[in-house]
């Protein structure tokens, strides 16, 4: 019984360690291939509305000696409406998003789905 569970234990180690590794990896090239078709797509300037926001909270804890240690991390999201009635949603920093306010107009730049700027008129 102990040396089938001695024999099997380190293919499962192995199966989960590539399993984690492929995610991470498929993360990164994901990331990669994301900035690279932003920088590829021409900067936009459009009039927009927003029309709405939100922030997403997650957290993380690592225990050390008995000793807990959390940090939160915070995202910031905003969605613009455009004259045509489409819509898209934009990662901002904290400081445009605390400035916004839902119903505000004005220009928006922006280049793929990267978030310029967004000036109100």
């Amino acid at each position: 019984m102990f040396d089938f569970a001695f024999s099997i234990f380190p293919v499962l180690f192995s199966l989960v360690f590539l399993l984690v590794f492929g995610i991470i990896l498929y993360t990164v090239i994901k990331s990669i291939a994301q900035s690279r078709k932003n920088a590829a797509s021409p900067r936009v300037t459009a009039p927009a509305t927003l029309v709405a926001k939100r922030h997403s909270v997650h957290t993380s804890g690592t225990g050390q000696d008995n000793m807990t240690m959390h940090h939160t991390y915070n995202n910031y999201y905003i969605t613009f409406e455009f004259e045509s009635g489409d819509r898209m949603e934009f990662s901002v920093p904290s400081d445009i998003y605390g400035l916004s306010v839902e119903g505000d107009r004005g220009k928006l730049r922006f280049q793929g789905t990267k978030f310029i700027s967004f000036e109100r008129t």
